[in-house]
């Protein structure tokens, strides 16, 4: 299952974005290892289902941002970041 979404990972917001990016990658790794949503909850995530990141850079264009947007939408993103426009 897909999670991820875009962000301008070059021009001026590059580093930002690179630790969104890293901190998205670090709960699904958590989540695909534990299976558990948070350490504060009970609740399991489904042992049959493993999150992979899918991201793309936009470069902090809204044209681009909006393609990408369709594109992650078709393969069934469930979950989607995407960075503000200029």
């Amino acid at each position: 299952m897909n999670v991820g979404g875009t962000q301008s990972l070059t021009g001026p917001f590059a580093e930002d974005s690179a630790a969104v990016l890293m901190a998205i990658q670090d709960y699904v790794k958590y989540v695909n290892a534990t299976k558990i949503l948070a350490p504060w909850r009970k609740d399991k995530f489904p042992a049959d289902i493993t999150l992979e990141v899918v991201w793309r850079d936009d470069e902090l264009k809204p044209a681009k941002a909006l393609t990408i947007y369709e594109e992650l939408k078709s393969k069934g993103m469930l979950l989607g970041r995407i960075s503000g426009s200029p």
